[in-house]
């Protein structure tokens, strides 16, 4: 299932591996970038709104990925993507693990 990207874009767990998806509640990309100082820089911006992401970057990739995770129901879900897009940030939506 997708949205408009100015919406946010839905990723079903199927479409992801499986150790990409998060085991409990939801999880929201919001960037995954070449570089730890980039990736640092982004995720302060989004502290700045009262979030809490973290930085990833799994065995063997080359990303870091700031994400918000373990986000436990759909209403938290549309709190951080209502202040998302209020504050015309890029997010993906990875649904919870099965």
């Amino acid at each position: 299932r997708w949205q408009s990207a100015s919406a946010g874009t839905v990723f079903e767990s199927r479409y992801l591996p499986a150790a990409t998806a998060a085991s409990s509640g939801w999880t929201v990309q919001l960037g995954a970038f070449s570089s730890s100082a980039r990736a640092t820089d982004h995720a302060t911006r989004i502290r700045r709104l009262g979030l809490n992401p973290v930085i990833g970057q799994p065995r063997g990739d080359k990303l870091y990925r700031v994400r918000i995770e373990s986000i436990p129901s759909q209403k938290e879900l549309k709190r951080v993507t209502t202040l998302l897009k209020k504050n015309k940030l890029d997010y993906h939506v990875i649904k919870p693990g099965n």
